[in-house]
């Protein structure tokens, strides 16, 4: 066996062309170690065999030698060296091409992006999820924490749970983005994820209080933690979590008190409660940051105490302080919640001693609760309570009578017109409740909050009490009252239309629902009709038809809800 490389077949693809003979060569190189092989094998006399193994490996390269010599030499080098500068061209030319084609895809979806945040801060969820579900794969978005966690949050928000099970995944255990679980933390605790898995939670909140960094950091994560335990009634755990602070913020402090009286120990309670409300006066004097907190830790250490005078002190406390807050706050209509909320908590601590001065006094802060225009559930409970025998603090209808003549108040009508329900004379039901609205132009809607209480107090039964001479139930009484309602305000029908609408919903009448609202949809123009009642109407229909079932028609009216939403109040 001969060197390939001094063979002439090589020499002349030497002499042919060097940059022919480089890839031969480079073929070549095991055939010469065999031939390196062969003369170590010579030495011992095995040349037969030499013959056999340079066969059997030489000739499978020999073909590509062959096809490669064959293929070299056919081409027209000539021809290719003219035609170079086109081919050059081309390549250039389609290179710029496909940038420029990726540039405008980019673009494009750059276009998306921003289409999803605009469509996310119009709450118009369902096109912010579908733009997002186009984000989410590509190269320069699906690695971006920020896009992953909009794109769950606009998932969550269009109900696509399993979108949202998978970014939630992604961002919570493979990419460990703390923004998206406090997120869904909050989520969870504010009660607007009905899928939340409060186990899964808190394990997630234990493990970042471990993690945690810095101070901010800890205290978000223990207090976090702390309101997922109270969620999950673990009480005594709540307060061993609290413990691990260095110290309490005032909301973390309010937390501790209620876990203490969940667990009975009012005593401690009321003695935290009070160190509570003397650091808020002592470090936040003007209420400017702790206002909530103040006003929540007044009204239990109220309700926590036995003592009437004391109870009486402390929300008159918390009144004067409301008021003097009143002076310079932007929102009012919270402050005057927060007013309402008291007046009628100490009328029904007045009302539950059935004491002649202390009813006097419930008539007094019963007439302030209505005075502040804020229609609550609380007001109507407290008002239909008056009259309902089963209260703890109800009164008799000459009572009512005796403080309308001494006080008057649209509280004492709005009580006299309850009274007057209950006994079926609607003619003087319509004159106290006019006179109610001549001193509180918002009157009525608190009595709509009254046929809602109604309703909600009788809608587990349907039996017929037959009292007054009256065979009509209690629960469809509360139609009646609304029925009184529209009769001295007609100009406000899909108001009350909506107050029908809440008390079928306490017995589930979906149906009854839509056959109120859809004819008021479909036939009336919204932007004749008041925007937030129109966008009530839009809800009760998303609800309605989802409980029956109709997802269709529930999406239909989730989509006009959106629509409707961004578009200016008429």
């Amino acid at each position: 066996m001969l060197n390939p490389y001094k063979q002439s077949s090589f020499k002349r693809v030497w002499k042919r062309s060097m940059l022919l003979a480089i890839p031969v060569a480079i073929i070549l190189i095991p055939k010469w170690f065999i031939w390196l092989m062969s003369r170590g094998l010579e030495r011992i006399g095995g040349q037969g065999l030499i013959d056999d193994i340079s066969y059997a490996f030489a000739k499978p390269w020999l073909a590509v030698k062959g096809f490669a010599l064959s293929w070299f030499s056919s081409r027209p080098w000539g021809k290719l060296v003219w035609a170079a500068p086109v081919l050059i061209g081309a390549l250039v030319l389609f290179s710029v091409v496909f940038i420029q084609m990726n540039r405008s895809r980019g673009k494009a979806y750059s276009g998306y992006y921003q289409g999803a945040l605009k469509a996310l801060s119009q709450r118009d969820f369902k096109k912010a999820d579908f733009l997002f579900a186009k984000l989410i794969h590509h190269p320069s978005y699906k690695d971006s924490d920020s896009v992953l966690f909009r794109a769950m949050i606009a998932a969550a928000s269009n109900r696509n749970l399993p979108r949202e099970q998978a970014l939630k995944q992604k961002l919570f255990y493979e990419r460990e983005y703390e923004p998206a679980k406090r997120w869904v933390v909050e989520r969870a605790l504010s009660g607007k994820s009905g899928t939340a898995n409060l186990d899964e939670l808190v394990e997630i909140a234990r493990e970042m209080l471990g993690e945690a960094e810095d101070a901010s950091y800890y205290d978000y994560w223990n207090f976090a933690l702390a309101r997922l335990l109270y969620e999950q009634k673990h009480f005594q755990v709540v307060l061993e979590v609290l413990e691990l602070r260095d110290e309490l913020d005032p909301e973390a402090h309010l937390l501790q008190v209620r876990s203490l009286i969940m667990l009975n120990e009012v005593k401690n309670a009321r003695q935290e409660l009070k160190k509570l409300v003397k650091y808020i006066e002592f470090e936040d004097p003007d209420l400017e940051v702790y206002l909530g907190v103040y006003m929540n830790a007044l009204t239990i250490l109220a309700q926590s105490s036995k003592d009437v005078d004391e109870q009486q002190e402390l929300y008159n406390k918390a009144i004067g302080e409301l008021e003097k807050q009143q002076l310079f706050a932007r929102n009012t209509e919270y402050i005057d919640r927060l007013k309402s909320s008291a007046h009628v908590k100490i009328a029904r601590v007045l009302f539950e001693t059935h004491g002649t001065l202390q009813r006097e006094l419930g008539f007094i802060h019963l007439n302030a609760a209505i005075d502040t225009g804020v229609s609550t559930s609380e007001a109507a409970t407290l008002l239909f309570g008056l009259l309902d025998s089963d209260s703890k603090f109800s009164v008799l209808t000459g009572q009512i009578v005796e403080a309308l003549g001494r006080h008057g108040g649209a509280g004492c009508h709005l009580a006299m017109a309850i009274d007057r329900w209950y006994q079926g004379d609607y003619d003087a039901m319509k004159v106290h409740l006019l006179v109610a609205r001549s001193l509180e132009p918002k009157a009525f809607d608190i009595m709509g909050e009254a046929a809602v209480v109604v309703a909600r107090k009788y809608a587990k039964g349907d039996l017929d009490f037959s009292l007054f001479n009256n065979s009509a139930t209690y629960f469809k009484r509360s139609f009646r009252m609304v029925d009184v309602l529209e009769s001295v305000d007609p100009d406000h029908d899909l108001k009350y239309i909506l107050v029908r609408c809440e008390i079928h919903s306490k017995r589930q009448q979906w149906s009854e629902v839509v056959n109120l609202l859809e004819t008021v949809v479909s036939t009336q123009d919204p932007t004749t009709l008041n925007k937030n009642e129109y966008l009530k109407c839009l809800q009760w229909l998303i609800t309605s038809y989802a409980e029956l079932g109709d997802r269709k028609r529930s999406v239909h009216y989730q989509q006009l809800y959106i629509d409707a939403m961004k578009k200016p109040a008429a």
